[in-house]
């Protein structure tokens, strides 16, 4: 008998193995695709914020093109000195936030009712970024003209993503002033675009120079020989200065030179302090003009080294010249008239130690205006300093700093122990310490001159710089 055996069909379909290729495959290629979706974004994401940091960089380099422009005064500042805590009231500011990571601008201005510096970011931060902007005045001949760079860079290299250099002329500046150095280049900006007022200026500057005897010896004290004494550079430097000044309006320049005592001069300063005239006062020059400033360099270049040095006179009568003029540039004979007032500057230069006061008496002074009649008012050693003749310088400095005249204190000479009583006087006069000069050589006593030009007109209102 036949026996049969049946056998069981296999039904299809994937093994185990199968399967987990098949989903190591699907795996892999959805892997690559979300890669490739997400580089694809990623990559234009990046392309977007780099469009968006290009405009946004060029935006603000054509900001500040505007503002270099378009400002009535314009003043560069130094690295670390821009931060919120330092803006000054009344001025506008470009430069990168505190951290680095913006460029921002300060408008100051009132909106709702608040009158404050209103913050705009107009770079703003992207990841692992930090900016720069450097600002630079034109080295040139037209100072008038102001590069400036904008950089951005990638933390803690140096290399840089994005760079834009650009200079512009500040068309309508009075003054462009670059606070930067080499060593603290300037990173911002503070300007403002304000009109000028209606009443004007008019900054007032006595010069009280040193012409005692000394002054005809060399910068070490030496017998000099022609054109080579101090007070023959003296009188280049000055005449340098004066045309300097010369280029602004509204500058009155009067010259104070004092020996033994600082009465006015009379035609043959040679024949000594007594032919100083008694009714002579030392006159005013509005140096913008040819003509009174002509006879202002004539007086200079007349200028002859005699005597002894009694500061405390000279400070006397360039105070009393700075009082006048406040009363008298309202009046129309001074070419100015009402609405006008004026700011008082005195440059003050000696080359030796006081060694005369002025005095009724050894121990009063004379403080009031007027010429100093008679030898008999005439106190001192004539070769020493004393602590009668810095009380003296003491006194009158007090007038002066109460007047509220700024003072520069410039001690010229190489020998030491001749520039003891320039401290004493820069503290007497209230000068700061950033005014007070020790300058040994022609080349240097012009930079020291173009400085305090400088300085002045940064004082005056349209161009007085934001505080640092």
């Amino acid at each position: 008998m036949l026996t049969f055996m049946k056998h069981k069909k296999r039904k299809s379909g994937f093994t185990l193995i199968e399967l987990i290729v098949a989903l190591s495959l699907i795996t892999m290629v959805i892997t690559v695709s979300t890669n490739m979706i997400i580089f694809s974004m990623r990559s234009h994401e990046i392309t977007i914020n780099e469009y968006e940091l290009q405009t946004a960089m060029r935006l603000a380099s054509d900001s500040t093109n505007r503002v270099i422009r378009y400002s009535s005064a314009l003043f560069t500042i130094p690295s670390g000195r821009f931060y919120e805590a330092n803006l000054t009231e009344g001025w506008n500011y470009f430069g990168v936030s505190d951290d680095g990571r913006e460029i921002v601008r300060y408008t100051y201005e009132t909106r709702g009712g608040v009158t404050q510096h209103w913050k705009e970011v107009l770079v703003p931060a992207q990841d692992n970024l930090t900016y720069d902007f450097v600002f630079e005045q034109d080295s040139g001949t037209n100072d008038s003209i102001l590069k400036f760079k904008i950089v951005g860079t990638v933390t803690g290299t140096s290399t840089r993503k994005i760079e834009i250099d650009s200079e512009i002329e500040a068309l309508n500046a009075l003054q462009v002033v670059d606070r930067g150095t080499a060593f603290t280049p300037a990173t911002a900006i503070a300007y403002r675009s304000d009109e000028r007022p209606t009443d004007q200026i008019v900054g007032v500057v006595s010069m009280v120079m040193d012409v005692s005897g000394s002054m005809g010896d060399t910068l070490a004290g030496n017998s000099a020989s022609a054109g080579n004494s101090r007070l023959d550079k003296l009188k280049i430097s000055l005449g340098n200065m004066i045309n300097e000044f010369a280029k602004e309006e509204n500058m009155e320049l009067s010259l104070v030179p004092f020996s033994t005592t600082a009465n006015y001069r009379a035609s043959a300063p040679e024949d000594g302090p007594t032919s100083y005239t008694a009714t002579g006062t030392h006159p005013f020059y509005k140096v913008s003009n040819s003509t009174q400033r002509t006879n202002m360099i004539d007086v200079i270049n007349d200028l002859y080294a005699l005597g002894g040095t009694n500061s405390g006179d000279g400070i006397r009568r360039a105070y009393y010249r700075n009082l006048y003029y406040r009363t008298y540039v309202t009046n129309a004979a001074s070419g100015y008239g009402s609405g006008h007032s004026t700011k008082d500057y005195m440059i003050i230069l000696v080359d030796g130690v006081t060694t005369y006061r002025s005095g009724t008496s050894s121990t009063a002074h004379i403080t009031d205006d007027g010429y100093i009649s008679s030898s008999s008012y005439i106190y001192g050693s004539g070769n020493s300093e004393s602590t009668q003749n810095d009380a003296y310088v003491t006194a009158i400095g007090n007038l002066v700093k109460n007047a509220g005249i700024k003072v520069y204190v410039i001690g010229y000479s190489s020998v030491a122990d001749e520039l003891l009583s320039v401290n004493k006087i820069a503290t007497a006069v209230g000068a700061l310490t950033k005014d007070v000069y020790y300058f040994t050589d022609a080349l240097d006593l012009d930079q020291v001159f173009t400085e305090i030009k400088a300085d002045i007109m940064k004082d005056l209102w349209h161009v007085r710089g934001p505080q640092l």
